[in-house]
């Protein structure tokens, strides 16, 4: 599913089944490393829409001749590169969080990639139990440039504005609150002088609620509140498909191309100005003009079904969708959860960032993958 900019998608699907109620757990908080009136329409699926570090040890390089130019490696030192770099692939695992209000599990994965990069400037935020409620959750994937500041920065401040923006009593929707936190937080990260780096990012917002009430209760029904900014991005698995719930804020995309040059910028080599390959972000405060930060959001509706649906969602960084395609990334889950019994612990996100080693992802690797 590829969504139309600038819209929110609502979108009605049948998933697995889920605890028929809310139970509390402790808050976890993981990923902060210093270091490191709509239309509507059916179709033939029944889908109703509403448009509206763990890091690897250090492996050898290529040597360095005294004019710069790299040498060629010998035979033995190929193979032992290529024998510790599948040494570093295969022990990258990834970190499992029990059961929920809202979820049956989640796995989280990061790896630096030190072949290809020199630091780790990803963040991931996982809150089983969100600001007090055990039927809401949050996750998200922060992916920065240009240094840690506005990572670490999101890192605390972009839950809070969540959480402050969901009490206000205001009438206004879940989205548009979304919206409000996103750009808050990027207007506070200004006011904190954070200019030299930016960041993409995905986050979702999980709702569990019963429908009905006492022993007439009805099936649980969860609610998806995604939103973005960049390419960091949010996949529902749905009848054993990726169904996309983000948009990639790319330079090439020619309505966002559109925007920039009504507000008098320009895009030059799939870039901004030349120099940043994604429209919109965090941060990035010197390009403001023309790299905004006003999310992409959606609203997806999962309801009880069958258990063999196995519904999961994955988010995950660029370092992972620049190598896979969202199907290959669902089809990977759904067969190892098939070879290991379905069984919640399984670490899918630690299945994917291995696989995106194995394809050649030239950036850090960041990967949640939550069993609803």
């Amino acid at each position: 599913m590829t969504p139309v900019l600038e819209t929110q998608s609502c979108i009605s699907t049948l998933s697995d089944q889920v605890p028929s109620k809310c139970r509390a757990q402790p808050e976890v908080e993981s990923g902060v490393k210093g270091d490191r009136s709509p239309k509507s329409s059916t179709n033939s699926n029944g889908i109703s829409r509403t448009i509206q570090e763990s890091a690897t040890p250090s492996l050898p390089r290529e040597t360095s001749r005294s004019d710069g130019a790299s040498s060629p490696l010998d035979s033995s030192t190929a193979s032992s590169l290529a024998t510790s770099a599948t040494a570093a692939i295969q022990s990258i695992k990834g970190t499992i969080y029990p059961a929920s209000g809202t979820f049956k599990g989640v796995s989280v994965a990061e790896e630096m990639n030190p072949l290809r990069r020199s630091t780790m400037e990803d963040v991931h935020r996982v809150l089983p139990v969100f600001d007090g409620d055990a039927c809401m959750s949050f996750v998200g994937i922060y992916d920065g440039h240009g240094g840690r500041d506005i990572v670490d920065f999101l890192a605390t401040e972009l839950e809070k504005n969540v959480a402050r923006e969901l009490k206000v009593e205001d009438g206004a929707s879940v989205p548009e609150r979304l919206e409000r936190a996103y750009l808050l937080t990027d207007v506070q990260s200004r006011q904190a002088e954070l200019m030299g780096s930016g960041a993409t990012a995905v986050t979702c917002l999980i709702k569990a609620r019963r429908e009905g009430e006492g022993e007439g209760a009805g099936e649980t029904v969860r609610e998806i509140y995604t939103a973005n900014v960049g390419d960091s991005r949010a996949v529902l698995c749905h009848q054993g498909k990726g169904m996309r719930l983000t948009y990639d804020h790319k330079a090439e995309d020619k309505g966002e191309q559109a925007r920039i040059e009504a507000a008098g910028g320009f895009v030059l080599r799939s870039r901004v100005l030349g120099i940043l390959a994604v429209t919109r972000s965090f941060g990035d405060h010197r390009m403001k003009d023309y790299v905004i930060g006003v999310p992409y959001t959606s609203t997806t509706i999962v309801e009880d079904s069958t258990p063999e649906e196995s519904p999961f969602l994955i988010l995950a960084c660029d370092g992972v969708w620049d190598v896979l395609s969202d199907d290959e990334a669902v089809g990977l889950v759904r067969g190892q959860w098939e070879r290991e019994g379905r069984r919640p612990e399984v670490d899918a996100a630690g299945l994917l960032v291995q696989e995106a080693m194995r394809r050649g992802s030239s950036d850090n690797i960041t990967c949640i993958v939550v069993l609803l």
